[in-house]
């Protein structure tokens, strides 16, 4: 496959953490972004609106999805993802730390998920560790419940987890049964005695059923991300882990695949009010971009989309790129804050 056109999905990158005063110099994203052509895209949400290039299926299989990529295997019966928490309540706020913080490791996950499993057995529901830090719920058949993804319940001031609809009484009371357990649990003993968070919660999530069909607007995935790892296996289709300039080789008039590059690393320092994460993650993505935008420029690719979930996407042809470059003018004042 000859990649032709690639469409980078940044999350976070509109969203600057408070205090972020003084950005590094960011000459390629200053130029895509003064460049591109704007248009209004409402998918704002992170995980609505990957899945959303690629079905419109309500509500979305994101515990499948995620359980695919995780596994490498279609899920045969009904999840949910049960995603380890350290909450912290405070007065006016609430903040959820996932596995990017509490680090667990596979020991430590296989004892809370074999003690919570005991608890679960009456109700025929069976937790399953796909990595330390990504759980899930089987069920022996379909919840009636609608959740709020990962990245809302890691959003600071986010409201503890709270599912809505038919069967949510009974997933709320398995939960306060789980982090009943949790609280006096020797894992998180252990883990408090060593200044380390303890797991005090599950963030449950990810109802949707997989659907017969899947859109195909890419020829392949590019990313870590278990949900975009588990849509390129879904819909058929290579995922890839790393940029390798050989993407591009072929003739102008050759292969004409589209690229969909999924790039999660401001995603939490966003979410969590960290700058120096966040720049620190800026950085990294300035250099992804540098040799993108180089290609552009020679022709070796004839179209770039940015994805900033902001309620528009950024596209910059081939053919634009190689005008006179307007004065540049930092990046943030080109898209802003993502809009209420």
């Amino acid at each position: 496959m000859a990649t032709r056109a690639v469409t980078l999905m940044i999350p976070g990158l509109a969203q600057p953490p408070r205090g972020v005063a003084d950005f590094p110099a960011t000459p390629t994203l200053d130029r895509l972004f003064a460049r591109a052509q704007r248009r209004d895209d409402p998918a704002a949400v992170y995980e609505r609106a990957l899945t959303g290039l690629f079905t419109d299926a309500e509500p979305p299989p994101w515990a499948a999805l995620s359980f695919w990529g995780d596994t490498g295997q279609r899920p045969n019966q009904p999840l949910l993802r049960a995603d380890p928490l350290h909450l912290q309540a405070g007065t006016h706020h609430h903040i959820h730390f996932d596995q990017a913080r509490l680090d667990l490791d596979r020991e430590e996950s296989a004892a809370l998920v074999a003690s919570l499993n005991e608890a679960l057995q009456p109700e025929q529901i069976r937790l399953m560790a796909a990595t330390p830090g990504r759980w899930y719920l089987q069920l022996p058949a379909p919840l009636s419940v609608l959740t709020l993804p990962l990245s809302a319940g890691l959003d600071l001031g986010a409201p503890p987890w709270s599912p809505t609809g038919p069967d949510a009484p009974r997933l709320k009371r398995l939960l306060t049964e789980i982090q009943m357990l949790l609280h006096e649990h020797p894992v998180n003993q252990a883990r408090e005695r060593l200044g380390q968070l303890p797991v005090n919660s599950l963030w449950i999530w990810g109802e949707g059923l997989l659907p017969n069909h899947w859109q195909q607007p890419f020829a392949a995935i590019m990313g870590t991300a278990p949900l975009a790892q588990g849509l390129a296996q879904a819909a058929g289709f290579p995922v890839l882990s790393t940029w390798d300039e050989r993407l591009l080789d072929g003739h102008s008039d050759g292969g004409s695949g589209a690229l969909l590059w999924v790039i999660e690393d401001l995603l939490r320092p966003a979410l969590w009010q960290d700058p120096e994460a966040w720049l620190t993650a800026l950085t990294a993505l300035e250099q992804r971009l540098t040799p993108l935008l180089a290609a552009l420029q020679r022709g070796r690719l004839d179209r770039l989309t940015l994805l900033p979930l902001n309620g528009a996407a950024y596209r910059l042809a081939r053919w634009r790129s190689r005008l006179p470059w307007p004065r540049s003018r930092p990046f943030m004042q080109s898209i802003g804050p993502s809009p209420d």
